[in-house]
């Protein structure tokens, strides 16, 4: 019996360890309603349309109709420091202003969820 109590304490110390060990490397994804902050680049036939290179990041709250639609579902589900490359064209890119109706090149990079 004693024998089976030593193994039953040592596999819930390893559960437990397991558990704590993923609740804590577990990475934080951007989704609605936080605000996060990127570096992005636009791109229309290969040439730069708009950047925040040089110049301060872009912070916006997520899935809160503040950016085009195209641009909240590339950030949503990303991890801070991961790129994501996205073509954005139709009702997901511009529907007014100068680049409203053309295919575009994004290439975004979350740098915060805050």
């Amino acid at each position: 019996m004693n024998r089976l109590n030593r193994i039953i304490r040592y596999a819930v110390l390893v559960a437990f360890i397991v558990f704590a060990l993923n609740y804590v490397m577990a990475e934080e994804v951007a989704s609605k309603g936080d605000n996060v902050t990127v570096d992005y680049w636009v791109t229309y036939d290969g040439e730069l349309q708009q950047t925040t290179e040089g110049a301060k990041p872009f912070t916006f709250p997520l899935g809160e109709d503040k950016v085009i639609q195209g641009f909240d579902k590339a950030v949503t589900g990303m991890k801070v420091d991961e790129e994501n490359l996205v073509t954005l064209s139709g009702a997901d890119a511009y529907v007014n202003g100068p680049l409203a109706g053309k295919v575009l090149e994004f290439r975004i990079i979350l740098l915060a969820i805050n």
